[in-house]
C-alpha cells in the first residue's frame, strides 16, 4: 500500500532515473503526484480529410506516408519530416528531437497523424503529431485523455501508467469533516482526486473539479485565519511621519501624480504614523505607478531614521527597481543596497555589512533578502511587489527581520473590489485605478493571417524609428523541449521575413535563471530590437522604449492574461500597440478578442473575463505568473470561493488548525501562496 509522504521510488515502475526527472517537475512524493493535475484534456473525433485542415487547429489526419523521413538541424535542434497524402491532399508532417520516428514512420504507411495546422513557406504540415494505427486510434474516440506537464525524457504515457498505480494501492483519508462535505454536497477526496486524472464522463469531472478549487480556496482562508489569529493588532514602535522629503521627490518627477497615487500616499502615512503596524495592499492596474509610490513610502522611513526594503520575485525586476530607486534617491543621499543571488559571497558579505550597520537605508532585493545572513540593523518598513509569487512563510521571514515592522503588498491582478475585500479580508487596501498623465492609451488591433506582412511591416517600421517589440509565442504546455523548439523556430522564420541588421532574441522556460537575466538584459538595454518570448515575460517588467507588444493565438488566452502580457508596453511616453493575432475563424473568439482589444482598464477586462469564462471552465488558461492557485481562479470560481469561505467561517481557530495539518499530509508538495 502506498502514502501521500512516500517517495517516488516507492512506486512500481519509477526507478531513480525517472524520480529524478520527476523531480525537475518539483515532485519528489506520492503526494506530489496524484497532485500533478493534467493541464487539459484531449479529445479524439475523425479523422479529417486534408483539404479540411485550417492553421491553428488541432486535428487528425488518415493517410498514406509518401516520401522518405528527411532532417535538418536548427540550432540545437533535430528536425524530422515527411508528408501524408490522402485523396484530398498532401499535407507536411515534422518532429522536433524525435528519433524514435524512424522506427514508427515508414514510407508507404498508412497512419493517423495528431498534431496542430502550422503554415511554413506556403505549405501546410502537422507540428509534432502523435502517431496511431486505425484500430488504436479508434478504441480513443470519446475518451477524455489527460494531458499533464512533462519534461525531457517523461513521457505522457509514464505520467499517466505511474498516476493509475498509484491510485490502485494508495490510502487516502478525507481530512474535510463528513459534515462539511455533505452540507456542501462534494465528492469524497480520493474520488475527486481519482477522476481529475481518469474522469469517466465530464459530469463527474465538473464535480471532481468543484471538490478540488473547494479545496484550495478552504485551505486559503483557513490559512488566513491562522494568520490574522497571529497578527492579532500590534502597537505601532515605528513611527514614521510624512516629511519635506516627500514633495521633493514628487517635484522631481517629469509628470504629476494621479489623484489614486496621491489618496494612497496619504492612506499608508496614516497608517505608519497611527497607533498600529500597518497591513496594507497596493492594487495597480499595469502601468498605474506603484513603484513611484513604493519609493516615496521608503524614502520617508529612511528619512525618519529606520531602514526599508523592497522585495521582487525576480533579478530582472529587482534589479530594474534597484536602478530606479538609486536614480531618484541617491542624489537626495540616500544609500541603496542590492541583493541578488547570484553576487559573489565577498559582495555579498560587503552589503550584509552595509545592512546590519545601517549604512544602506534602503535595501532592494530578491529572495536573497531573506537569508539568515542578512540582519537589519532597524527594518521598518517591508515592501513585496508581485506579491502573489511569495509565499506566508516569506513574507514573515521578512517581517521578523525587524520588530513592528511595516508590510505594504503590492500587486497588479485586477481584482473586482468585493472579490479583493473577502480575499485581503486582514488588510487594508488602496487601488490606483488611473494611469499617470504622461501615458497614451495603447491602440489595439486583432489581427489575422491575412494582415500578417503588413504586420511586421509595421514591426520593421517602429524599429526603424528606435522602438522595440515584443512578440509572445504560442504556448505548448506538454514538454519545455518544445517550447523552446518552437520558439527557436519562430525565430528562425522572422530572421527571413525581416532585414538582416534588425537583432533578434528569444526567452523561454527551459533557459536558466541567469541566461533569462542576460536575455532581458539585452532587451532593456536596447541590444535586442525584437524579443520572441513565450509566457515568462515577467509581470512588471519595465522596458519604455518597447512599444509593440505582438500575440500569437490571442484566443487561447483568457482575457485578464492578455491584458497583463499587454502591460509590458505603454510604459513611456511614445504611442504603444497591442495586436492580437486570432487564428482561429469562429466569430466567438474574435468577439472575445474585441473586448480587450476595445479597452484598457483591467478591471473591466477582469469582470468580462469572469463573465465570459464562467465557473464551469475550469481549464481555461491562466495568467502568466499569476498562478497563486493550482485549480482555482478567484475571479472564475466565485460561488465556490463564497462556499469555502462559509465552510471556515463555521470552525473554531483550533479545529482550523487541525484540519490544515491534516492536508499538509495530503498536499505536501505545495507551497501555500498568498494571493
Amino acid at each position: 500500500m502506498l502514502e501521500t509522504r512516500d517517495k517516488l521510488t516507492n512506486v512500481k515502475g519509477i526507478g531513480d532515473v525517472s524520480a529524478k526527472r520527476f523531480e525537475k517537475l518539483g515532485i519528489t512524493d506520492v503526494g506530489g503526484l496524484i497532485t500533478h493535475y493534467p493541464f487539459r484534456y484531449e479529445t479524439y473525433g475523425m479523422p479529417i480529410a486534408v483539404n479540411k485542415c485550417r492553421v491553428g487547429e488541432l486535428v487528425s489526419v488518415e493517410g498514406m506516408v509518401n516520401s522518405e523521413l528527411r532532417y535538418i538541424t536548427a540550432g540545437s535542434y533535430r528536425i524530422c519530416s515527411t508528408t501524408l497524402r490522402d485523396n484530398t491532399g498532401v499535407i507536411g508532417l515534422r518532429w522536433y528531437n524525435a528519433p524514435y520516428i524512424k522506427n514508427q514512420v515508414k514510407l508507404g504507411h498508412k497512419l493517423i497523424f495528431r498534431g496542430k495546422v502550422t503554415l511554413k513557406n506556403g505549405q501546410l504540415f502537422l507540428a509534432h503529431p502523435e502517431i496511431f494505427t486505425r484500430e488504436k486510434y479508434f478504441d480513443m474516440l470519446k475518451n477524455l485523455k489527460p494531458v499533464y506537464k512533462s519534461t525531457t525524457g517523461l513521457n505522457q504515457t509514464l505520467i499517466r501508467k505511474s498516476i493509475r498505480t498509484v491510485f490502485d494501492e494508495l490510502v487516502l483519508r478525507d481530512y474535510l469533516p463528513q459534515k462539511l462535505v455533505k452540507e456542501f454536497e462534494l465528492p469524497s477526496l480520493r474520488d475527486a482526486l481519482e477522476d481529475i486524472h481518469f474522469p469517466k464522463n465530464e459530469k463527474v469531472l465538473g464535480e471532481s473539479l468543484r471538490r478540488m478549487v473547494f479545496d484550495e480556496f478552504f485551505a486559503f482562508f483557513s490559512n488566513m485565519e491562522l494568520l490574522k489569529a497571529s497578527e492579532t493588532t500590534k502597537p505601532n514602535s515605528c513611527i514614521i511621519n510624512r516629511s519635506e522629503i516627500s514633495e521633493k521627490i514628487i517635484n522631481s518627477l517629469s509628470w504629476e501624480l494621479t489623484g489614486d497615487q496621491k489618496k494612497a500616499l496619504s492612506e499608508i502615512f496614516a497608517d505608519m504614523s497611527g497607533k498600529s503596524v500597518m497591513q496594507r495592499l497596493l492594487q495597480g492596474d499595469v502601468g498605474s505607478g506603484k513603484t513611484i509610490v513604493a519609493l516615496i513610502a521608503l524614502a520617508e522611513a529612511a528619512a525618519n531614521g529606520y531602514q526599508g526594503c523592497i522585495m521582487a520575485p525576480t533579478e530582472v525586476l529587482a534589479e530594474q527597481h534597484y536602478e530606479y530607486f538609486k536614480k531618484m534617491l541617491e542624489p537626495l543621499g540616500f544609500r541603496i543596497s542590492f541583493l541578488k543571488g547570484s553576487l559573489s559571497a565577498k559582495q555579498k558579505k560587503e552589503e550584509y555589512e552595509r545592512i546590519s550597520s545601517g549604512e544602506a537605508d534602503i535595501v532592494v532585493g530578491t529572495h536573497a533578502a531573506l537569508q539568515d545572513k542578512v540582519v537589519f540593523k532597524n527594518l521598518a518598513l517591508a515592501v513585496i511587489d508581485e506579491q502573489h509569487r511569495f509565499g506566508v512563510k516569506q513574507r514573515e521571514a521578512l517581517e521578523m527581520k525587524g520588530r513592528g515592522v511595516h508590510l505594504l503588498l503590492m500587486s497588479a491582478t485586477p481584482i473586482p473590489r468585493t472579490y479583493a475585500l473577502m480575499l485581503y479580508g486582514n488588510m487594508d487596501i488602496s487601488v490606483l485605478a488611473e494611469l499617470p498623465a504622461d501615458r497614451k492609451p495603447i491602440k489595439n488591433l486583432v489581427g489575422d493571417e491575412a494582415m500578417r506582412e503588413k504586420i511586421y511591416r509595421f514591426i520593421e517600421k517602429q524599429i526603424r524609428e528606435g522602438h522595440q517589440a515584443y512578440i509572445i509565442c504560442p504556448l505548448i504546455e506538454e514538454s519545455d523541449s518544445l517550447e523552446a523548439a518552437a520558439v527557436e523556430q519562430y525565430v528562425l522564420d522572422l530572421r527571413e521575413k525581416l532585414p538582416k541588421d534588425i537583432v533578434i532574441d528569444n526567452l523561454n522556460g527551459r533557459m536558466k535563471a541567469d541566461e533569462k537575466n542576460r536575455k532581458m538584459n539585452d532587451f532593456s538595454s536596447g541590444k535586442t530590437q525584437i524579443l520572441v518570448s513565450t509566457t515568462v515575460i515577467e509581470v512588471g517588467i519595465n522596458v519604455p522604449n518597447a512599444t509593440v507588444m505582438m500575440i500569437e493565438n490571442a484566443e487561447r488566452f483568457g482575457l485578464a492574461s492578455l491584458h497583463q502580457i499587454r502591460g509590458r508596453v505603454g510604459r513611456g511616453a511614445d504611442q504603444s500597440y497591442c495586436i492580437f493575432m486570432c487564428s482561429a475563424e469562429n466569430e466567438e473568439a474574435k468577439e472575445r478578442l474585441s473586448i480587450v482589444a476595445g479597452s484598457n482598464d483591467g478591471f473591466f477586462i477582469a469582470g468580462q473575463d469572469m463573465k465570459l469564462r464562467g465557473p464551469g471552465d475550469f481549464f481555461g488558461l491562466r495568467q502568466s505568473g499569476e498562478r497563486q492557485f493550482v485549480l482555482a481562479d478567484p475571479l472564475r470560481d466565485g460561488e465556490i470561493l463564497k462556499k469555502a469561505r462559509m465552510a471556515v467561517d463555521s470552525l473554531d481557530i483550533e479545529s482550523i488548525k487541525e484540519l490544515l495539518n491534516k492536508r499538509n499530509i495530503i498536499v505536501s508538495n505545495t507551497e501555500y501562496m498568498v494571493y
